[in-house]
């Protein structure tokens, strides 16, 4: 898939003015905000991610009216991947990415290295990041994906 175009979203909110993106943001973060304001939001499509017994110091909760897969807070959010599961399907990260648009401000790619040799999914990673304003955080077991 093309890099350039993974950023792209028919999405009409994502291709507003900033002051409208940031305006969708509260939207969305006011309705997930509702539950419980300490807490991490975890979409239903996480279950199973052995990532999520590794959570430990702050509480978190599955939200099935989230985008991305974890909701830290008002304008952070997170999108989990593992190098292997990139693998198999290299266009899904590409179809999360357009999902979410510009909805949060601190946007984190999470990505758990589990494959001996990485190096070609992390440039592809690392080049889809930097175009689409995204923090790409890399982590070796679920136990540190966990922590982070």
């Amino acid at each position: 898939m093309d890099q350039e175009k993974v950023c792209m979203s028919n999405d009409p909110t994502t291709s507003t003015a900033q002051g409208d993106s940031n305006s969708e943001t509260n939207k969305l973060s006011k309705s997930s905000a509702s539950k419980s304001s300490n807490a991490i939001l975890v979409n239903p499509r996480q279950k199973g991610n052995p990532l999520l017994k590794h959570i430990g110091k702050v509480p978190w909760e599955y939200d099935d009216k989230i985008v991305p897969d974890y909701v830290m807070g008002r304008t952070t959010c997170a999108l989990f991947l593992s190098i292997k599961y990139h693998g198999l399907k290299p266009d899904y990260i590409a179809d999360r990415i357009k999902a979410l648009g510009k909805l949060y401000e601190l946007r984190v790619l999470l990505v758990l290295v589990d494959s001996k040799d990485p190096h070609h999914s992390l440039k592809y990673l690392t080049r889809v990041c930097l175009l689409c304003d995204l923090t790409l955080m890399l982590a070796w077991s679920p136990e540190e994906a966990g922590q982070m």
